[in-house]
């Protein structure tokens, strides 16, 4: 029985152009980071880092490769200024287009999630190395062929005990494999992480004894409560089962107890090419230049975000007519939903959440049309209005404003004199649906706030969404119960795909292992490993589900899911023009085709079918913007609409009296609402720019959400 040991040898993998170095380094101490990473906040998990303190060497181009090693795998790794990728998820390659120049000082943030503490020991940009510090001991020989060197150096450390020693059992069932791997530590151990590496992707591992995350060839297992504990020099049997493609049976090629070896050894020495994209995270080229300017949109689009702002507004404010408004509301803040000027809860969470999303993946596409500031402004409206409305850790205000009062009025939100009654979910009267998916967008927020080095609001925006999660879970109800919305945005299909949604965003901003956990127990109870959605919106968050499970664990359980969700897509039925159609699409038509685009962009993200969701993404996208000779968005293109309806953008400037007649004017609108996507064409894509015409004219808050995130992701994928 092997014992185990402290991992003091590994071999690492550098590529760039030019040269190739093969590596493994002996450490007498623990793993340190190197001295160029400075860490501005860390957590059991994982750390928001830069590597800084270096002034770069050479002019990069426009285009920069930066390879990074850490001493044993991450869960996964993130960096805003580049897109990553990695083939074994310890050696990472992050592609920018950044240009540097020789001289310049240069500062890359990073962003590492692990199951145990692991260390960036290696470090380089196009060759440079910027790790700083000493060198490590090594024994090193070179031959060099023609224009190439191929350095490489070897461990002088003895190797670790062959996996197949502690291997007691396995059963080969074709293409799953039940295996018993004997853990015998050297000293008492009250919890574990083991990981494991195989030798090639293998599809599924799963045990009673543990959690389970992972992907391809690396897999981590973190102890129930039940079964952490392993006396010192007594065999834990751990039984695994293992799923895999093709006839070719996987085989241990290492396994880590604790962060230590316990058997395997250094990874061989072998040459790779730069890695294509093989994590869920991934960068993606078209293959011809951008139709429109997508860039220009986006800017737009946060632009009617302003013209929706309730409250006081800022002094930066670039809508000059709006002014203040809803000045007596319980909470100030949030956004009026539509053309109308209630701040609904459910679909403000909703879109907020999408939004968030979009600025995670797609960041660039917001930093290169300059939006990102914008971005940042458009979620801070949100998320201080939603932690303004949490009361207490199990009452939450839904919504202000009665939506029947507030339709008998046609004028400014300025102007406004009726109630604004404030409703509420508690844990006697709850709504799974709204505190989840509330729970959703301050998690997703957080993520996005801590990206950008918000780590106070961060934080805020996390402990919120904690406490709403566990308000959705532990106090299950429909939030129609307690709050008047069902005429307006009552939840058809039940709360349960809310309170997975809401649990994988926790996880995801988390990272722990125990989130992730519960995330993945969610969809198995509640269903969502069965539900078939038809549609993606404000009320069907299924699909979207499956997508964020896939991002979370790299599982090919959610995979197959979002690429059958993918596929539904790809052959849902067209219109004579193109625009994609459902039977939801009678009222609002654009609105589905958007969020149908936003998935698509999100799923090229994640590897998913890329070629045609790129394309199914990019067609409907530009159907909205000019295809069929007009646009669909307010202030923007070739005929765009002049009558939608939305009451501020209605009314002449004040102070000028604004009432009903102005609903019913032909006139076009005397306020331009920059960005608004209105509802859109029939079936026929015939389309009336008939402000009474509100399936067609109506805007919404909702409605822009999927646009904005699938043109930041347009944005972000063409260079």
């Amino acid at each position: 029985m092997a014992s185990f040991h402290i991992l003091s040898a590994f071999a690492v993998l550098l590529v760039y152009e030019g040269h190739t170095a093969t590596a493994a380094a002996n450490f007498n101490q623990r793993a340190e980071d190197c001295p160029n990473l400075g860490i501005s906040s860390e957590w059991d998990t994982g750390y928001d880092g830069k590597i800084s303190s270096f002034d770069i060497d050479h002019d990069t181009g426009g285009s920069w490769q930066l390879h990074l090693t850490f001493d044993k795998a991450l869960i996964s790794l993130d960096c805003w200024e580049a897109q990553v990728s990695t083939t074994d998820n310890i050696n990472f390659v992050l592609s920018g287009n950044t240009d540097h120049q020789a001289g310049s000082h240069v500062e890359i943030q990073i962003l590492p999630r692990y199951s145990s503490k692991a260390y960036l020991i290696l470090a380089d940009i196009d060759g440079q190395d910027i790790c700083g510090g000493p060198s490590r001991t090594t024994t090193t020989t070179t031959t060099t062929k023609g224009p190439t060197t191929t350095t490489t150096l070897t461990s002088t450390l003895p190797p670790s005990p062959s996996c197949e020693d502690i291997i007691s059992n396995i059963v080969n069932n074709g293409q799953d494999l039940d295996i018993t791997i004997d853990i015998t530590p050297e000293t008492d151990i009250e919890s574990w992480v083991i990981e494991i590496h195989f030798n090639k992707d293998v599809t599924s591992v799963s045990t009673p004894a543990a959690d389970v995350t992972g992907r391809g060839k690396i897999w981590m297992l973190t102890s129930k409560s039940w079964s952490g504990s392993i006396p010192s020099r007594e065999t834990f049997e751990l039984s695994l089962s293992i799923t895999f493609e093709n006839s070719e049976v996987p085989s241990l090629g290492e396994v880590l107890l604790n962060t230590e070896t316990i058997c395997g050894g250094p990874v061989p020495t072998t040459t790779l090419t730069p890695p294509t994209t093989t994590t869920p995270e991934s960068s993606y080229t078209p293959d011809h230049p951008a139709k429109y300017p997508y860039g220009d949109v986006l800017e737009k689009t946060l632009l009617f975000y302003e013209a929706q702002r309730s409250g006081p507004l800022p002094s930066g404010n670039r809508v000059d007519w709006r002014g203040n408004s809803g000045m007596g509301d319980a909470v100030l803040g949030g956004y009026h939903d539509a053309g109308d000027h209630v701040k609904f809860g459910f679909p403000m969470a909703a879109f907020t959440t999408v939004l968030a999303w979009g600025g995670i993946n797609f960041r660039s596409g917001y930093e290169k049309s300059g939006q990102l500031d914008y971005l940042v402004e458009c979620l801070k409206w949100s998320t201080d209005y939603f932690i303004g409305c949490h009361t207490s850790d199990f009452e939450f205000i839904g919504q202000i404003g009665d939506g029947y009062d507030d339709h008998a009025f046609w004028g400014r939100p300025e102007d406004m004199t009726m109630a604004r009654p404030a409703f509420s979910i508690t844990s006697s009267s709850p709504g799974s649906e709204l505190a989840g998916e509330t729970a959703a967008a301050l998690a997703s927020s957080a993520i996005f706030y801590r990206m950008v080095g918000m780590e106070a609001d961060a934080d805020e925006c996390l402990a919120h969404a904690k406490k709403l999660y566990e308000f959705a879970d532990t106090y299950r109800g429909m939030y129609i119960d307690a709050i008047p919305a069902e005429g307006f945005y009552n939840d058809w299909g039940g709360y349960n795909d809310e309170i997975v949604w809401a649990a994988a965003w926790v996880a995801m901003a988390t990272g722990d292992p125990s989130d992730i956990a519960t995330a993945e127990a969610k969809y198995q109870e509640l269903g969502i490993s069965g539900a078939d959605p038809s549609e993606i919106s404000w009320d069907d968050k299924n699909a979207m589900v499956f997508l964020i499970m896939y991002q979370l664990t790299g599982k090919e359980e959610y995979k197959s899911k979002a690429e059958a969700f993918s596929s539904y897509i790809l052959g849902a039925e067209r219109t004579g023009k193109g625009l994609i159609w459902i039977s939801s699409s009678e009222w609002g038509s654009l609105r589905y085709a958007a969020n149908f685009a936003m998935y698509a962009v999100q799923a090229v993200h994640n590897n998913i079918m890329q070629d045609e969701m790129f394309a199914f993404a990019e067609s409907q996208v530009n159907y909205i913007l000019g295809d069929t000779g007009r646009s669909y968005v307010v202030g923007w293109g070739s005929n765009p609409p002049e009558r939608c309806h939305h009451r501020a953008a209605s009314c002449p400037d004040a102070p000028s009296q604004c009432d009903w007649s102005n609903k019913d004017s032909p006139n076009p609108n005397p306020q331009i609402l920059n960005g608004a996507l209105v509802g859109g064409p029939d079936h026929s894509d015939n389309y009336i720019d008939d402000r009474n015409n509100f399936a067609m004219t109506e805007v919404a808050d909702d409605y822009n959400a999927g646009f904005q995130t699938a043109l930041a992701g347009l944005n972000n994928f063409f260079q």
